[in-house]
């Protein structure tokens, strides 16, 4: 039979084991925190804030710009939710490879789009030609293109949700309703109240991406709620 002082021994033990598990846990649970994945400023979104937003990825936040006009007419130095896809595909799961396949299948799609290859100084006379896959990727780059519907497929097609925001409301893109609403729990987490633009697409265009479905404002607490539970 054990005497009193090894029982107290051992339950010394245990109880010393127990608090370095529970040591673990806090440990564990804390560089878990730290490790938290880095998320859209969206208590300024009244702001101007646009970007593409993931459920588990690092969001992708940008300065929006229209660009300016050159000597040929066109726009130039645009900086768009497109953009972004073209810039930094690796960021949405995506290769050049992929931009380039979807370039040229519009393209194709597009047969009859033409754009000034060159002008004559003299006549004035322009020369046009026809879009090429690599035409539109050098749009793209150039900020020259502001809006592919079939790179923006991808993207939603992998988890993104296009982000717009401005004059005090937040407007959401997307066709997968669960991330809408990943989306939607997030923001108000940050207890930003700003009314919400769910725009949830439904249907696709081989040439245009997807587009359509019905849009749901968020303005009170009752309607996020009726979201999140729909």
């Amino acid at each position: 039979m054990k005497t009193f002082s090894q029982l107290i021994l051992e339950l010394t033990a245990y109880q010393k084991i127990e608090r370095d598990s529970w040591a673990k846990v806090a440990k564990r649970v804390t560089k878990t925190v730290a490790k938290k994945r880095e998320t859209l400023p969206w208590h300024a979104a009244g702001d101007r804030l646009h970007g593409w937003w993931h459920g588990t990825k690092t969001p992708i936040e940008f300065r929006w710009s229209f660009g300016a006009t050159n000597s040929a007419g066109a726009r130039v130095g645009g900086n768009y939710h497109v953009s972004q896809l073209v810039k930094r595909p690796e960021a949405f799961g995506l290769t050049k490879a992929d931009i380039m396949r979807e370039c040229e299948k519009l393209a194709k799609l597009r047969p009859d789009s033409v754009y000034v290859y060159r002008e004559d100084p003299v006549t004035r006379e322009i020369e046009t030609r026809k879009k090429d896959g690599a035409r539109i990727y050098h749009e793209l780059v150039t900020g020259e293109k502001d809006y592919m519907g079939l790179l923006e497929a991808l993207a939603f097609e992998r988890g993104w949700v296009k982000v717009s925001a401005s004059n005090r409301s937040i407007s959401l893109e997307g066709i997968t309703k669960t991330v809408l609403k990943d989306a939607v729990r997030e923001i108000r987490g940050f207890g930003n109240n700003d009314p919400i633009v769910v725009l949830r697409h439904t249907e696709i265009s081989p040439a245009d991406g997807y587009y359509g479905g019905r849009g749901l404002v968020l303005k009170t607490e009752q309607e996020t709620e009726k979201f999140l539970n729909s």
